[in-house]
């Protein structure tokens, strides 16, 4: 997997277009990523725990993007109703 963070927003490679220094290319490969600027996205989820979801933070450094994730509780169905 490999992405960027433009705007301080993280974005994943894929698509079928890609727009980079004025050009545009179609049905693009891993090393057009690449050359825009995409990193390897490195780092493993935790293991499932009953009631938690996981939620990634991602971390940039000079040739990869680090992703560590942490537990939020799942809320109950009569939080979300309300």
């Amino acid at each position: 997997m490999l992405a960027k963070f433009i705007d301080g927003q993280i974005k994943f490679a894929g698509g079928k277009l890609l727009k980079h220094d004025g050009w545009i290319t179609t049905n693009p490969r891993e090393e057009d990523f690449i050359k825009a600027g995409y990193k390897p996205v490195v780092g493993e989820r935790l293991e499932e725990k009953e009631g938690f979801y996981q939620v990634p933070e991602y971390t940039e450094e000079e040739d990869k993007i680090v992703a560590t994730y942490h537990y939020e509780a799942i809320p109950d169905e009569q939080e979300t109703v309300a």
